[in-house]
């Protein structure tokens, strides 16, 4: 190794590493220094793209799937942890759910891994659903790495009445023909104007538009 940066490769994406080095290896040889520890980022998904959740134990996140920008991330009470984000469990269905637990207004929002869309008539597939107490759901979409969103869609509510009971889902298509060719994210994205607002999505598939 000499002074100028070296170039690690061959890592695997979403992985922990500690890198320690000597500063000589000869007969005389050096300390090794104290262990710098890193996170790979996510690898980016290339469409077709499908994600059921089925495969994922309750209660994890899935690798790359992302709530940060919610405005709560999780629960904690004087009984404990209350799970609010990841893969969920309901009448032997696995799904992903947000819910802004006890939050008076809030937003609860879900970003897909980022994908790289079709070069030709790319377009969104998805099942959603959302307590009926929250504002629209809407769909959004970066070509930035999520530095900014832009409105893809909007729907009213799916009728769930409940943040753990998500009701009868709703299918959706997205033409993402504006997008063709770029690496995106996905946000899907619900105002909780009562408090304990939940939106549960399923069966996520971006693909090319079948002739």
């Amino acid at each position: 190794m000499t002074t100028n940066p070296y170039t690690l490769t061959n890592l695997v994406a979403t992985t922990n590493y500690s890198v320690m080095v000597q500063a000589s290896c000869g007969a005389e040889a050096s300390e090794w220094t104290t262990a710098v520890t890193f996170t790979t980022p996510c690898a980016i998904s290339v469409a077709p793209y499908t994600e059921d959740f089925e495969s994922m134990t309750a209660n994890t996140i899935p690798a790359c799937w992302d709530n940060s920008a919610s405005t709560t991330s999780t629960k904690t009470s004087s009984w404990g942890s209350y799970n609010v984000w990841g893969v969920y469990n309901y009448n032997s269905n696995n799904m992903i759910r947000m819910n802004n637990y006890n939050v008076q207004s809030g937003i609860a929002l879900i970003n897909t891994p980022m994908i790289a869309l079709p070069a030709t008539a790319p377009q969104l597939l998805f099942k959603y659903a959302h307590r009926a107490d929250c504002g629209d759901f809407k769909v959004k979409i970066s070509n930035d790495a999520g530095t900014t969103f832009t409105d893809l869609a909007t729907y009213t509510s799916s009728g769930s009445t409940s943040q753990n009971d998500p009701g009868t889902f709703t299918s959706e298509t997205i033409d993402l023909a504006s997008y063709a060719g770029d690496t995106v994210l996905i946000q899907f994205w619900t105002n909780a104007n009562y408090g304990s607002g939940a939106i549960f999505v399923d069966d996520v598939t971006v693909r090319e538009t079948p002739s």
